[in-house]
């Protein structure tokens, strides 16, 4: 990466051509959601999708669990943030737990009523009316930021 921006930065060519592709391909992206949208979503997919298993819910715990722990971004938060909050002169493990516990505790919370309040919007999204519109309003976004980029 830092080999490439040091050429983009030293070519007005390179980087024209990096910007031109890069817009190539944003339009190609929305000319292919349209094209999908004007299709419609075929029936056997739609059907598949909905014949599909549900995940139990103890595989999805172990799964978020792993993606949690092995996450950097989380390790930083406990290592970085949280020791900021501990006073001079508390227990510096015992005031991080805390703070961790709590953290933990928020984060459980807010996602069980997240995904709560999501369940319902699934059987929505489903919806072949649903997927198509949202494949037009995806592929004229994406137009629309390939022919931005492009002008720039």
């Amino acid at each position: 990466m830092v080999g490439l921006s040091a050429l983009l930065a030293a070519s007005a060519a390179a980087f024209t051509v990096v910007k031109l592709v890069g817009a190539g391909y944003l339009i190609y992206l929305g000319l292919t959601a349209l094209w999908h949208s004007r299709r419609g979503i075929p029936r056997d997919v739609e059907q598949a999708s909905v014949a599909r298993a549900p995940v139990e819910r103890r595989a999805a715990f172990k799964q978020g669990m792993w993606s949690n722990l092995l996450n950097p971004k989380i390790a930083l938060i406990f290592l970085t943030l949280l020791p900021q909050f501990v006073a001079e002169g508390e227990p510096r493990f015992r005031t991080t737990a805390e703070l961790a516990l709590i953290f933990l505790a928020w984060a459980v919370l807010w996602w069980r009523l997240f995904s709560l309040l999501i369940a319902g919007l699934g059987t929505f999204l489903s919806k072949t009316r649903v997927q198509t519109a949202f494949e037009k309003v995806t592929g004229t976004v994406l137009i629309a930021l390939g022919l931005r980029v492009a002008m720039e």
